[in-house]
């Protein structure tokens, strides 16, 4: 995932209402309450403070796999689940992700950083050092869960700490790519 190339896309990047999950009560809830989880994790994993989230947006994930290909973000468009904008101060997430997923919950953390190293000011000249410290952090919170064999206190199956070390073995991998085409850019 080419999390920059987000940031810079999502600035041109118009949300058309229809795309928005409407009435969403139960989404809006969860997701705060993941947002809020993700950043108390940073903050205790970083030199990082929390800073709220000004906005987020759930998407359909038809309209988020549209976006997302459009902005080329992934090989598969059907994976992305979160994207943040710098410029609009916005996290975008799929309406139907499952925060409770650790895998999924680790690409929230990714994306968060990013909000913070928006917030915060924390600019690159190299802009894949964004990229090795939102994969570092999301590494480094894979790792904790594979560790402890659990994500808030629920023990991971044998499937979810199988895809937990997928992903984890496989961030390197993601983090030179979305660098290499931050380079070709």
């Amino acid at each position: 995932m080419a999390s920059l190339r987000i940031l810079i896309g999502l600035f041109m990047l118009a949300v058309p209402a229809a795309a928005q999950e409407p009435n969403a009560a139960t989404t809006a809830s969860a997701a705060q309450v993941a947002i809020n989880a993700a950043l108390r994790w940073i903050a205790a994993n970083s030199t990082y403070e929390p800073i709220a989230v000004r906005h987020w947006v759930p998407l359909k994930a038809e309209d988020m796999a549209a976006n997302a290909w459009m902005l080329h973000v992934a090989a598969d468009p059907q994976m992305v689940f979160s994207m943040y904008s710098c410029a609009r101060r916005t996290l975008y997430f799929r309406a139907d992700a499952d925060f409770n997923d650790a895998v999924v919950f680790s690409f929230l953390v990714h994306e968060l950083t990013h909000h913070l190293q928006c917030e915060t000011g924390r600019s690159e000249v190299d802009l894949c050092g964004w990229e090795r410290q939102a994969y570092g952090l999301q590494g480094a919170y894979l790792q904790s869960v594979i560790k402890a064999g659990a994500k808030d206190g629920r023990r991971l199956s044998r499937a979810e700490m199988s895809a937990a070390q997928a992903t984890e073995a496989d961030l390197d991998r993601r983090r030179d790519a979305a660098c290499a085409d931050l380079r070709r850019r």
